[in-house]
């Protein structure tokens, strides 16, 4: 069962294997950028991990915001996807380093927003290639390691750092959320986003320990899309 503050219409525009993931992937990466950092028309962002699922809404969401994209992932193939998805620039972190390049980037001025879905070690390297009053978005650890980040860094730049969970604040402000689904919506209707999948499942398959534990959260959702 769904709570009727999140029974949320699937847009027109999507099928239901696009609405699968749609609401948390993008809804995250929304409200870390709109109200996390409140990006502006112009700014930089850089986005890790810019070809997982919310590196990769990140990235688009940020370009239908007037924003600069940086995007930063593992290898060059994932590179190429995070360009199809609007990504100015990029950098691959495997070959090079994340901060240096970032720096090279902008003309050592630094960026005005990071967006971190990969914590590790990159995280203290993303927080340096910020630029005064930078705001760096802590979104989650999918490097599996929680980094620990010397304060000094926020302190000298007068930077913020600053916590994105979607869940949580959803229900803590259900109507700025619908608010911010409906704007998403117009984005999707206007051509702006176009959510991909990789994959889908029938919702009786969404046990099967076989498959890896994200083409299962995979199916599941799929089996709970809904149209209204």
């Amino acid at each position: 069962m769904v709570a009727e503050d999140f029974a949320i219409p699937l847009p027109d525009a999507l099928n239901f294997e696009q609405g699968a993931g749609y609401s948390v992937a993008y809804g995250t990466s929304y409200h870390g950028l709109k109200q996390g950092a409140a990006l502006q028309p112009g700014e930089t962002v850089l986005v890790l991990g810019a070809a997982g699922g919310v590196g990769y809404t990140a990235v688009e969401i940020a370009k239908a915001m007037g924003a600069s994209v940086i995007a930063a992932a593992s290898s060059d193939a994932k590179l190429a996807f995070a360009k199809e998805a609007g990504a100015d620039m990029t950098i691959n972190y495997s070959d090079a380093s994340l901060k240096d390049s970032v720096k090279d980037l902008t003309k050592g001025r630094g960026v005005d927003v990071v967006y971190d879905p990969v914590g590790g070690d990159l995280a203290e390297q993303a927080l340096r290639a910020t630029g005064w009053h930078g705001r760096y978005l802590v979104v989650g650890f999918a490097s599996g390691e929680i980094p620990k980040i010397p304060l000094n860094l926020a302190l000298l730049k007068e930077a913020s750092i600053v916590g994105v969970w979607w869940g949580t604040w959803a229900a803590r402000h259900t109507g700025e959320m619908l608010q911010n689904m409906r704007e998403l919506d117009d984005l999707v209707q206007a051509g702006s986003l176009q959510p991909r999948f990789s994959e889908s499942f029938a919702l009786d398959d969404a046990s099967d320990e076989s498959r890896p534990r994200q083409a299962r959260m995979t199916a599941a959702s799929t089996g709970n899309a809904s149209r209204a």
